[in-house]
């Protein structure tokens, strides 16, 4: 019975993409949320109704990892389990259907998401400002074989439209993934860190990265995975400080 279950809804999902597919032969705008098509707006992939409802993350916010709600240099979480970044920030809070926009870039191929990622990002003065501290640009990688696997790193495209916009360098090589790790979703954060310690490590591309460096990835959850990166990334004399961004995080770490 589950078996079936799952194909059933395995099925439905199949249908409704290709359904989709379809829909935006005939009607060039059609939202990925709603399924509204044939609406005016700028974004060809979410209506206005949808992008209105963005959970965008505004101040007040602490000012080490981001979390909204907290005017202060360093939230409880941030004194509890300090993080190897020193500071980060998201455009958005994680609620269902920016999950459903994360997941249509990162596992089916929705590049096009970026030109509305750009679009929404540059609605957000003071984050780029934020994001224009920093002297070079570096996606969170993927270790070969799960590049192989999904054939782009999200975190890659995302960072060179950043790099784009900020007029910075992006320097997709100088960090790597030098072993698989499980998949951390579902992990603690206590978890996550044992489970990335020596995952990261420099190249020689890193070589003349000074000042201020900025990490991207799609989503924090813990900021397990972030911590082990920046962590590394620090090791070199000449870095001074890394910033750390997401597209979105989830509304409350979890730390245990």
């Amino acid at each position: 019975m589950d078996l079936f279950h799952t194909l059933r809804q395995s099925g439905y999902r199949l249908l409704k993409q290709l359904s989709h597919q379809l829909t935006r032969l005939v009607a060039p705008n059609c939202c990925l949320l709603c399924d509204r098509f044939g609406y005016e707006g700028e974004d060809a992939w979410l209506c206005p109704d949808c992008e209105n409802r963005l959970p965008y993350i505004e101040a007040p916010f602490c000012q080490r990892c981001g979390s909204p709600g907290l005017a202060s240099s360093q939230c409880p979480e941030c004194l509890r389990h300090p993080h190897g970044f020193d500071q980060h920030r998201s455009l958005l809070q994680l609620n269902a259907n920016v999950e459903r926009l994360v997941h249509a870039f990162k596992y089916q191929g929705k590049r096009a998401l970026l030109d509305s990622w750009r679009r929404w990002l540059r609605q957000k003065p003071l984050l780029v400002e934020w994001l224009a501290t920093a002297e070079a640009v570096i996606p969170l990688p993927l270790h070969p074989m799960r590049l192989r696997q999904r054939g782009y790193n999200q975190a890659h495209l995302l960072a060179t439209v950043i790099a784009k916009e900020l007029g910075r360098p992006c320097l997709a090589q100088a960090l790597v993934k030098t072993r698989q790790t499980p998949t951390q979703t579902s992990l603690s954060r206590r978890a996550r860190l044992n489970g990335l310690r020596d995952a990261f490590a420099t190249t020689r591309a890193a070589a003349d990265l000074h000042g201020t460096v900025l990490l991207v990835d799609d989503v924090i959850t813990t900021g397990g995975t972030l911590t082990a990166a920046a962590s590394v990334l620090k090791q070199l004399q000449a870095i001074d400080r890394v910033h750390a961004f997401t597209l979105a995080r989830t509304p409350r770490y979890r730390s245990t």
